[in-house]
């Protein structure tokens, strides 16, 4: 399977391409392969240890939405259009996740919202760069990449405070995510008594027959596997080698981050097969 991020430079985090997730509406992959009980099973979050999905977008409703963010766009030369959709994106958003904006929404910086190239947040440059006119177009929901990047900056200015590059760095989030990994792929076996090979293919099937939905879990799952597990998202083995289970941990805190703000249904998906995941992640809000 090709790469679906262009690889730039060491510390660039790279947003993902559409060209794939865009040919699947077209020419939808063969499914008829993968037994249906796995999918039930998978969907159902009956992964050992795995607890009910759970809606925290209904908690805490009286936070304000995004309000030091809201007002930075502003300074933004950004369409009408794709600033509406950010402060919709605002009001709605999950309350715990409002409050991460209203502490960091004043310090994010966009460096350019007509960026020509691959989406990105770079430490060195100190800011991202995305392109408005694509991002209103995203599969993925509107607004997808400006928070996904603002997801990278806000890892790594939350990391700053605790003196690490990134708050992804401390290991808790990997252990977190190769739980979730691991489950998803004893559970497969269990139920269908297979090896762990036939394991991983028919975990990547499920994840290629939900393209959109599994864009996160995709890509974490890809990532500590070295692309044995991947639905239509994925960076390249390359992007991996080059970042390592850290790197992981950066695009795994985007992308929630991302779909938090974005995609309820690409949220429910995460929640119900990386369930440890998410909790250790909302953790890290919680003690921002």
């Amino acid at each position: 399977m090709n790469a679906f991020f262009s690889f730039t430079e060491t510390g660039w985090q790279d947003f993902p391409l559409r060209e794939l997730a865009r040919s699947l509406e077209k020419d939808p992959p063969d499914i008829s392969a993968l037994d249906k009980s796995v999918v039930k099973e998978l969907a159902e979050g009956a992964a050992q240890g795995s607890p009910e999905a759970k809606d925290f977008r209904a908690e805490d409703s009286q936070a304000e939405a995004g309000r030091p963010l809201a007002g930075k766009l502003d300074s933004l030369n950004i369409s009408r259009e794709y600033r509406q959709v950010l402060e919709d994106r605002f009001r709605e958003m999950d309350p715990l996740l409002i409050r991460v904006f209203d502490r960091y929404g004043e310090r994010l910086v966009c460096l350019d919202t007509a960026y020509p190239g691959t989406a990105y947040f770079s430490g060195e440059e100190g800011g991202f760069r995305v392109d408005a006119a694509s991002d209103l177009d995203n599969p993925l929901g509107p607004g997808s990449t400006f928070f996904h990047e603002s997801g990278h900056m806000i890892d790594w200015l939350m990391g700053k405070e605790k003196g690490q590059e990134y708050i992804t760095s401390a290991p808790r989030l990997i252990a977190a995510m190769e739980t979730d990994l691991n489950n998803a792929l004893s559970g497969i076996m269990k139920s269908e008594g297979c090896t762990l090979e036939e394991a991983k293919e028919k975990l990547s099937m499920e994840l290629m027959a939900n393209p959109y939905a599994s864009s996160c879990v995709s890509d974490v799952f890809g990532g500590l596997t070295g692309n044995q597990v991947v639905g239509a998202y994925v960076h390249s083995k390359e992007y991996w080698m080059l970042r390592g289970p850290e790197g992981v941990a950066r695009e795994a805190f985007a992308e929630i981050t991302e779909q938090m703000a974005c995609s309820p249904e690409g949220l429910s998906y995460t929640m119900r097969m990386m369930p440890k995941t998410v909790e250790v992640y909302r953790q890290i809000l919680t003690e921002a």
